[in-house]
């Protein structure tokens, strides 16, 4: 992908070469790729796709700067699509502040956050202990003040959380229900990771509905078994 992205020498090959680097967490040749691009090649989609490659390769500080290095560029617009690069990286970084700071960042500009915005924030949020509440809070001004509804993978990611509270994680499961929105694998795995499950019998009999349970939601399950007792 490299080097047809070379040999082309256009913007959109560029980006796709770096995307396609990335897929395979190739850091040494995203950033070289990066540093051949010539200036006329580095336009809103290719500074996006490098924000984006950067951070999947765990290169999260480097990410940022470009980000930062793309408001500085002439002709090139900062959209929605590169904030939430940026946000995602962020939350590679383990950063939630900053990546909350960074959706602030965006309606202070006056730039659309949709679902993706939130979801990403969230996800920062919750993976990290001490900042569960304030992934609560993301959820309930997604919601209440810009309108925008949580989907699936909103719930699953709070779900998940290693600090969840039983009582919230029952919550969310309601909210779930009553949203009727449909479950996956992985909801289910978070599930029983939270004891959502009243009985061994009832996880018993939700893990067989599930159409296509994979080991993980599998040793979910056995745990949940296993802290009972059964």
């Amino acid at each position: 992908a490299m080097e047809v992205a070379i040999r082309l020498g256009t913007a959109k090959s560029f980006s796709v070469g770096l995307e396609a680097c990335a897929q395979s967490r190739k850091w040494p040749k995203v950033r070289s790729l990066w540093e051949r691009m010539g200036k006329e090649h580095k336009d809103t989609f290719a500074y996006t796709a490098m924000i984006s490659a950067a951070a999947r390769c765990g290169r999260w500080e480097k990410a940022i700067a470009v980000f930062e290095e793309m408001y500085q560029a002439e002709d090139v617009k900062v959209d929605e699509v590169a904030y939430n690069a940026a946000i995602f990286a962020f939350g590679v970084g383990k950063q939630p502040l900053r990546a909350l700071e960074m959706l602030i960042r965006m309606q202070q500009r006056s730039l659309k956050m949709d679902r993706t915005s939130f979801n990403t924030v969230i996800s920062a949020c919750a993976r990290d202990t001490n900042y569960w509440s304030l992934a609560l809070e993301c959820l309930d001004a997604m919601i209440n003040d810009v309108s925008i509804q949580p989907d699936i993978r909103t719930y699953n990611t709070l779900l998940s959380a290693p600090s969840i509270p039983k009582q919230e994680a029952l919550k969310l499961w309601n909210e779930i229900e009553m949203r009727g929105l449909e479950k996956d694998v992985f909801t289910y795995t978070a599930a029983f990771k939270a004891d959502i499950p009243q009985t061994g019998e009832d996880a018993i009999g939700i893990f067989r509905s599930i159409r296509h349970p994979d080991t993980i939601c599998l040793n979910a399950l056995l745990d949940y078994l296993a802290r009972r007792g059964l």
